[in-house]
């Protein structure tokens, strides 16, 4: 039985990345909550509630990385309801950090810089910044917090030793086909299931090679439903723990230049039907895959020998993602 973790990145963002260098500009976030969370479009919701009820429909579990250090700006009761939102339908919520909001707050105890990533502050102040985004969420009535994303998954070692600090057993931002960018988590070896680095569980994001040395994270907006399931019956096959699938509240929608500021934007059609088919193929093969959450997890079910292989996908399915995405473009 392979537990496949269902994992959203939640987040909110500006209606320009030049908000981060005005501090001190008026900035009105309630459109951009009503886009890149709720998922409005004039021909209905596929943010975080279509979500849900899609899960709820099929009875799947899935984790929700929410981040909370925009509130600091829009208030606690957007970050409230969004928490209420997911923890009433029954689905898992754990921390997630954009550091780039710390240019626009100053907030006691907080560096006053914005980072891109996470790693590029001291281990001391990520430890501040990860301590501070879980005090978020359980204001908001978050309740377990055993996990951490960091945002555009900008971790390294130091994040590990950080989130042990704030009583976080487990990170999941180690995503490979990121290494040498944001990502900066070293290991001694094969990262392909979970493992112990330093003081912290890491359960890495699921990749594979969708062509000749070419590595793909298993990312919802990134890969076709041919290579998704392919992917998972490779790692049932293979005997696998743990398979971890990425994808983000906003990427069933079109990421339209104004919608920060009309709280509309359009479906993407194309990973509507996709999010769909995953979770009917879900549903119907739970006799092989068990979807799971951080929250609830038995963290001893995840430890165990690192596979030899990684998983890999045939070119031909590479190539029928490439079509989805020009009709994409084009629709």
């Amino acid at each position: 039985m392979v537990q496949v973790f269902l994992t959203v990145d939640s987040e909110v963002w500006p209606a320009t990345p030049a908000a981060f260098t005005t501090p001190g500009a008026p900035l009105d976030l309630e459109p951009a909550i009503s886009a890149y969370f709720d998922g409005h479009t004039r021909s209905g919701d596929f943010g975080v509630p279509f979500q849900l009820d899609q899960l709820r429909e099929h009875g799947l579990q899935a984790t929700f990385f929410v981040e909370p250090l925009f509130s600091l700006l829009a208030g606690r009761g957007a970050l409230a309801r969004m928490v209420g939102l997911i923890q009433s339908a029954g689905q898992d919520v754990q921390v997630h950090a954009h550091t780039e909001w710390l240019s626009l707050v100053a907030e006691p105890g907080l560096p006053r810089a914005g980072h891109s990533v996470v790693r590029r502050y001291p281990e001391g102040e990520q430890a501040a910044i990860i301590g501070r985004a879980a005090a978020l969420l359980r204001e908001a009535g978050a309740a377990r917090l055993r996990a951490f994303r960091a945002g555009g998954y900008g971790a390294d070692l130091a994040t590990l030793r950080a989130l042990a600090a704030c009583g976080i057993p487990m990170d999941t931002s180690l995503n490979v086909p990121y290494l040498g960018g944001p990502c900066d988590i070293r290991a001694d070896g094969p990262t392909l299931q979970p493992l112990d680095l330093g003081p912290t569980l890491e359960v890495p994001i699921t990749y594979f090679e969708d062509w000749p040395a070419h590595h793909r994270p298993l990312q919802l907006g990134a890969c076709s439903s041919w290579e998704i399931e392919a992917v998972l019956w490779g790692a049932a096959r293979a005997g696998w723990r743990t398979a971890v699938l990425v994808f983000h509240s906003v990427e069933l929608l079109k990421r339209l230049p104004d919608m920060a500021r009309t709280g509309i934007t359009r479906p993407e059609r194309i990973v509507v039907r996709r999010f769909e088919r995953l979770c009917r193929f879900l549903a119907r093969h739970r006799d092989t895959f068990e979807t799971a959450a951080f929250g609830s997890v038995d963290a001893a079910r995840l430890r165990g020998p690192q596979p030899r292989a990684g998983l890999r996908s045939h070119v031909g399915r590479t190539a029928w993602r490439y079509a989805e995405q020009i009709a994409s473009r084009l629709g």
